[in-house]
């Protein structure tokens, strides 16, 4: 056995309430803070608020970048980084579900990179795009990067703890990973009061989101030993708490597993990759913007699991196997139909949490999915590489379809 694990060191504060303790913290990476969040849900519940008035009354000054909507654009970042270069900001704060960390990390990225000198230059070519792996020679991502904070508000996309953002270019419809070691969060914060108010269809959403993190980490090639433990361990807690989670999001034991199989999934993602599916859900969202993430993986997932079931080796198998027990299935020994309990114990939790929807429902027009395809080979090279099975491009088509 021989593999490599790196994990760096991320402070995680987990718990009931904990976002309004984390001030000294915060100070020790920065007096100017940027909050980055959404249009609406973080400033309806009053936490946009709150933690301005909390970081305030410890003497911190706070600049306040409320416009990012889901499926944060490189449009957004630009602009958010060129405020927090104006403001002088030294740490940035992102508040909200994945969208708004994600952005908080590409705003780190872009004003980290930057000088007010160059401030003018943003409408000229200076973007978080410059630094996207989808360049043929992208910038690199060093430690000029700002420090950032990062308050989950959601149990989906494991942000609060990797080292990825993910963002869109609408003019290219491309939607891709930017990654570097530099945007680990130095600080990582999960309150189960923020967390409790997630409406169901979000819960259900983010929880898909959580459950592919796991099961793609799971059978990855770049997978580990270590990886596979936490991944059992992430889809196992998604099994025992989504449902009630959905059903009855004032719960915090249910709050509190579906939040500690999200930071499963996101370490699962960091130390492994994810496959297909997120190869393939990407190039959805860039096409057609409002249907999430969460609910074009549920559309993808049990038929992608089917594919690498039927064309993988006995490895994949074991995985496949692995994942039904941790799922509540018994197996005996390790073949197709035992590694098949797992699809269709995805497919009672996704019905479960009316998560059972088809691409066309969606609304996605079957005759784009030649773009999707043709945008899922650009952009999704590394998940396809790391997929258990290979992959061509009729394949993908193939799938695509089938989800339909």
């Amino acid at each position: 056995m021989e593999f490599n694990f790196y994990l760096p060191k991320v402070n995680l504060i987990f718990g009931k309430g904990v976002s309004f303790k984390m001030s000294d913290e915060v100070k020790k990476l920065g007096s100017k803070a940027m909050l980055v969040t959404g249009r609406n849900s973080m400033e309806q519940l009053g936490f946009t608020q709150k933690i301005t008035r909390h970081f305030k009354d410890d003497g911190m000054e706070v600049t306040l970048f409320n416009k990012i909507t889901p499926n944060p654009t490189s449009d957004s970042v630009n602009e958010g980084a060129k405020v927090a270069l104006e403001k002088k900001c030294d740490v940035i704060v992102g508040l909200g579900g994945g969208s708004a960390i994600d952005a908080a990390k590409a705003i780190a990225i872009v004003a980290g990179h930057s000088s007010t000198q160059n401030q003018n230059k943003f409408g000229s070519g200076q973007s978080i795009w410059d630094f996207s792996q989808s360049q043929s020679s992208p910038k690199p991502i060093t430690e000029k990067t700002l420090p950032i904070v990062a308050i989950t508000s959601s149990s989906g996309t494991g942000s609060h703890v990797t080292r990825f953002s993910v963002i869109t270019n609408p003019e290219l419809n491309h939607k891709v990973g930017i990654y570097s070691e530099h945007i680990f969060p130095k600080l990582s914060v999960v309150d189960l009061d923020i967390i409790k108010n997630m409406p169901p269809a979000l819960t259900a959403e983010s929880g898909v989101d959580v459950l592919t993190h796991c099961l793609e980490g799971l059978v990855s090639k770049a997978g580990n030993p270590i990886t596979e433990e936490m991944a059992l361990q992430g889809i196992e807690l998604v099994f025992n708490y989504l449902t009630d989670a959905f059903r009855n999001g004032e719960n915090l034991r249910s709050r509190g597993g579906m939040a500690l199989a999200d930071t499963y999934a996101g370490f699962v993602i960091t130390t492994s990759r994810v496959v297909l599916p997120h190869a393939m859900s990407h190039p959805i969202s860039a096409y057609y913007p409002n249907i999430s993430h969460g609910a074009a993986l549920a559309a993808l997932t049990p038929h992608i699991m089917q594919f690498n079931i039927e064309h993988g080796d006995n490895t994949t198998l074991q995985k496949y196997c692995l994942a039904s027990g941790a799922m509540g299935r018994r197996t005996f020994g390790t073949n197709k139909y035992e590694a098949m309990k797992s699809v269709e114990a995805v497919k009672e939790l996704l019905e479960k949490i009316g998560m059972n929807k088809g691409l066309q429902e969606l609304g996605i027009d079957p005759a784009n999915i030649n773009n999707m395809v043709k945008s899922t080979i650009e952009t999704g090279q590394g998940p396809i590489t790391s997929n258990p099975v290979e992959v061509i491009e009729n394949d993908i088509a193939r799938i695509y379809k089938q989800a339909l």
